[in-house]
């Protein structure tokens, strides 16, 4: 199987990246290697996949990863494909450290829930959406994280799950207190 993926140089998409590997053709897709989810050209990397991990945010448009999702969904919508959208739960707590990464969260599940109620479409969709989780962004934080291989086997799990014909819709994850 062959999927795509934006943003595997670190965090949640290098975790991906490397769970899946063994089993699967990778094609990585990173703003380091000159892939820019801002820049909808590198749809053309995406379509001969048979599953997308759209991971990537961009700082600089807060629209981007939501836009990315909308064209490919628009070219797979009647295809046995797979588009796994990694959400977060940043839209429901502290909205305020991050805003525009929130908001692109925001702008990405809604577009997901758009997508999913459409009758006629054949893609399967998945966003996953983790709590903390133990990245970069929050490193400082003194919070209880997920461990970004926690996201990758859970990304794992929904693209085994559609290949036995189940759609996993929405996917939240969150490390248990305590």
């Amino acid at each position: 199987m062959k999927i795509a993926i934006t943003g595997s140089s670190s965090g949640i998409g290098l975790a991906v990246k490397k769970e899946l590997e063994a089993e699967h053709e990778i094609v990585c897709l990173d703003i380091a290697d000159g892939y820019d989810i801002k820049d909808l050209s590198i749809i053309k990397h995406i379509l001969d996949a048979d599953v997308f991990i759209n991971n990537a945010f961009s700082q600089e448009n807060v629209s981007a990863q939501q836009l990315l999702f909308e064209t490919v969904y628009q070219e797979w919508k009647y295809t046995d494909k797979q588009i796994i959208n990694v959400g977060s739960l940043s839209k429901y707590y502290n909205p305020e450290a991050f805003p525009i990464y929130t908001n692109a969260k925001k702008a990405l599940n809604e577009a997901h829930c758009a997508a999913l109620v459409q009758k006629d479409r054949k893609v399967r969709l998945t966003q996953i959406c983790p709590g903390y989780t133990d990245t970069a962004m929050i490193e400082e934080w003194d919070v209880p994280k997920l461990d970004v291989k926690v996201i990758a086997l859970a990304i794992h799990y929904c693209i085994k799950m559609a290949a036995e014909g189940i759609e996993i819709a929405d996917y939240t994850i969150c490390k248990a207190k305590g």
